[in-house]
């Protein structure tokens, strides 16, 4: 004969922990104020990973976007093309071709300069030496991420060296 009492009952749950903060509140609270600060205690652990998470993010995106890694880059060559291009936001876009590729004789010519132009007087002015045939040489910014209003590329014109 089996006696029913002496055998564990697999379908009640132990007890929880009490220093657990996510550990579930017991059915019967022996203590409403305990109670009280489990709650806080868990409302303070994800507002602080939220703030955290937020403030990784803020600073992910301000590095990948707005603080560009190479600063006053020089590039000299000859600029084949400038439009404006852009369905929202028209940038001026332009290709050049490097001295270098041009003289370099060992290696395949691999492909030509593409940058962006934030300024339209910047822009117009390459516009106009693009079809002289004289070597130019833009002074640029790299940024790791491209933003529609900046331009389609990563490299960004900031000025023109005579």
């Amino acid at each position: 004969m089996k006696n029913d009492d002496l055998e564990p009952d697999n379908f009640t749950n132990p007890l929880p922990d009490p220093d657990d903060p996510f550990a579930p509140l017991p059915t019967e609270v022996a203590d409403p104020q305990a109670a009280c600060q489990r709650r806080r205690r868990r409302r303070h652990i994800l507002l602080g990973s939220a703030g955290f998470l937020a403030l990784a993010l803020a600073v992910a995106v301000g590095l990948r976007y707005f603080v560009p890694y190479a600063t006053e880059s020089r590039v000299r060559g000859f600029v084949t093309n400038v439009e404006r291009r852009g369905l929202l936001f028209k940038t001026f876009e332009g290709e050049m071709i490097t001295n270098e590729m041009l003289t370099d004789t060992t290696r395949i010519y691999q492909r030509s300069v593409t940058f962006s132009v934030p300024d339209d007087s910047l822009a117009r002015e390459l516009q106009q030496r693009q079809s002289t045939g004289q070597p130019v040489i833009l002074l640029t910014k790299r940024y790791h991420g491209t933003l529609p209003w900046r331009g389609a590329s990563t490299t960004i014109v900031t000025d023109i060296i005579e």
